[in-house]
């Protein structure tokens, strides 16, 4: 019985947490074209678990283009993929956010659609986003059994002297709820309020009573 509650214990570990995604843009994403009778502008479609649309030419950073936005739901969560393209539908870069948050790997292409430059936006991060996830998953007050209603959203962000994620999500009672789960650590606190979507007050890592998740 011991041997098997161990196995259980270490099966929850957020080491056993793949990492692994593919930030990768498929061949046949790398080129559109907006004469097919499919296409659309700013409408979206929907294709298996995904929800897409492109914008209309506009500009932006790297100039004039053609942005296609993806939404996957993933683990629960809202990721999107974005793709921009030049005038000619060639793609020239790809990335990847929850929220406002860069994460995964960022891409530049040349006109071939060629890999010319990345960008390990998890660089510097002892917690990818799969395993803050799931951290602050464990931490949740008890949440709204209607999926719909649960509102699953984490992004990450950091202060002089630490980084961190939020898991922001609605509890049982249709309360607003955030998980602050610190990088380094890996331990976690609830936050009672929020303002703005936000928890200024609570952030600070000086608490040890209400960090319980460590990573050692």
């Amino acid at each position: 019985l011991l041997f098997l509650l161990f196995v259980l214990n270490a099966c929850s570990s957020y080491k056993n947490i793949n990492c692994n995604y593919e930030y990768r843009i498929k061949e046949e994403e790398k080129k559109i074209d907006t004469l097919s009778s499919d296409f659309k502008w700013d409408t979206e479609k929907k294709v298996n678990n995904d929800v897409f649309w492109y914008i209309r030419p506009t500009k932006y950073f790297k100039g004039e283009g053609i942005s296609k936005i993806i939404i996957k739901d993933t683990l629960g969560i809202k990721l999107y993929k974005g793709i921009d393209y030049d005038l000619q539908g060639n793609i020239i870069f790809s990335n990847f956010t929850l929220g406002t948050s860069y994460i995964g790997m960022e891409y530049d292409y040349d006109k071939e659609g060629n890999i010319i430059k990345e960008t390990n936006h998890n660089k510097g991060w002892h917690l990818c986003w799969q395993q803050a996830l799931y951290l602050g998953k464990k931490r949740m007050r008890k949440p709204n059994k209607d999926k719909e209603d649960l509102d699953l959203r984490i992004y990450k962000d950091e202060r002089k002297n630490y980084k961190f994620w939020v898991l922001l999500y609605t509890d049982k009672r249709y309360k607003d709820r955030a998980v602050i789960i610190y990088d380094q650590t890996g331990k976690t606190r609830k936050a009672i309020k929020i303002r703005n979507s936000f928890i200024d007050d609570q952030i600070e890592d000086t608490s040890s009573n209400n960090n319980k998740d460590s990573l050692q």
